[in-house]
């Protein structure tokens, strides 16, 4: 007689086995079906959406063509022809956009007909801003995009503020993602006061003020509109904006008007009330320093940097600027012990091809050269030669910085 725990194991092998092939077939991917692609109709204009969002312009463009070849409806010919125009554009083929757009693809009162006809014309960016003004948010923000993008290659910057700003007005969020209204105003400002369009660039001032208070540009703009207005007190913006942003070229542009006018014991008064209420911030005393260096208060510039010694002893350009004060007031032996540790700490940097720093950091800003070693926007120091005796006389873009709104 066969035991009970004999067939209950059996039984239970059975099973389990069953289950381990009834798992693995489930796991079996069945063979892809070709399914058929859609060539006409609804189908087929979603397949070319769907090749639009991901970018394949060259396989959209022959699809079309090929579905043009067969007989086609007038209403879907009408849509065939609207896509043809769009990979023509997209592809920078001129006579093909051309050709698609001589068979009427949209009604006349269309904006994006409006759009690719003024493309394929080349027009002009007054002919643009027509445009715009006809059809505004309606062109969408790739349009508008691109449009911008037209004006500042023209360096038509008046005209990209005007649409960037019209645009911003109807739809805000969409207008931060199309430009950044900074890199317009950057250029539109100044234009506006070249021109004399004074009543323009105040407006353009108090925009930036208002919705960009932690950028210096609105200021130094405020400042230029009512200098060339000949306003009693126009540095009051400048005061506002150090305030405001602590930004190194305020406090230039700020110092220079100064120097001409009250002397340099204002200055030195809103240098030291700055460094009070940062907390002694690197980048207020930094201006600070340069102002002693400027106004040749050397022995005020040597006890300011010894007050940053302990915060400062590892880092190269401190040492740079003690050797320069040293030597400047005669000081020969502690020059050179300065020298000594500068090039010692340079060599030990990993970064010791630019052992100073930008405006961010807000310290080691030499007064020959400019500007930011690690962003590479201005100058350099050649590692390689020994340090200068003496400074050379400012460089031609120290003398152009106050008047050179964000340089690139």
């Amino acid at each position: 007689m066969v035991p009970v725990w004999l067939i209950g194991t059996v039984v239970g092998l059975l099973a389990g086995g069953g289950l381990v092939l009834m798992f693995l077939w489930g796991r079996r991917r069945p063979p892809p079906v070709d399914l058929p692609e859609p060539v006409e109709g609804v189908e087929f204009t979603d397949l070319l959406v769907s090749l639009w969002v991901r970018g394949r312009y060259a396989e959209g463009l022959e699809r079309t063509h090929r579905r043009l070849t067969r007989p086609v409806p007038d209403t879907e010919r009408q849509v065939l022809h609207r896509w043809l125009a769009r990979w023509a554009a997209v592809q920078g083929d001129p006579v093909l956009l051309r050709r698609a757009l001589e068979n009427r693809p949209w009604p006349e009162a269309h904006p994006e007909a409006d759009f690719w006809h003024l493309q394929v014309q080349d027009a002009d960016p007054p002919a643009w801003v027509a445009a715009w003004d006809r059809w505004q948010v309606a062109w969408g923000p790739a349009f508008t995009k691109q449009v911008l993008e037209r004006f500042a290659q023209a360096e038509r910057y008046d005209l990209a503020w005007r649409v960037w700003h019209a645009y911003w007005e109807a739809d805000p969020g969409s207008a931060w993602r199309i430009a950044d209204p900074i890199d317009i105003l950057r250029h539109a400002g100044p234009q506006a006061l070249e021109a004399g369009r004074s009543k323009e660039a105040r407006s353009m001032a108090d925009w930036l003020q208002r919705h960009q208070p932690h950028h210096p540009l609105g200021y130094w703009l405020a400042f230029q509109v009512e200098r060339a207005q000949r306003f009693t007190r126009p540095e009051r913006h400048l005061v506002k904006g150090i305030e405001r942003t602590d930004h190194y070229w305020l406090y230039r542009t700020l110092e220079t008007w100064w120097l001409d006018r009250t002397g340099p014991q204002a200055i030195q008064s809103l240098y030291v009330r700055r460094v009070h209420e940062t907390g002694g911030s690197l980048r207020t005393q930094s201006m600070l320093l340069l102002h002693y260096l400027r106004v040749e208060k050397l022995d005020s510039a040597l006890e300011l940097l010894e007050s940053l010694k302990e915060r400062l002893q590892d880092w190269p350009p401190y040492w740079m600027w003690v050797g320069y004060v040293a030597q400047d007031l005669g000081m020969q032996a502690e020059a050179s012990a300065a020298w000594r540790q500068f090039w010692y700490l340079v060599r030990q940097s990993p970064d010791h091809a630019h052992p100073f720093v930008c405006e961010v950091c807000g310290f080691g800003i030499a007064r020959w050269w400019e500007f930011c070693p690690h962003c590479h926007r201005r100058g350099t120091l050649d590692l390689r030669l020994p340090p200068p005796s003496s400074p050379p006389s400012p460089t031609r873009l120290e003398e152009e910085w106050v008047d050179v709104p964000f340089p690139d």
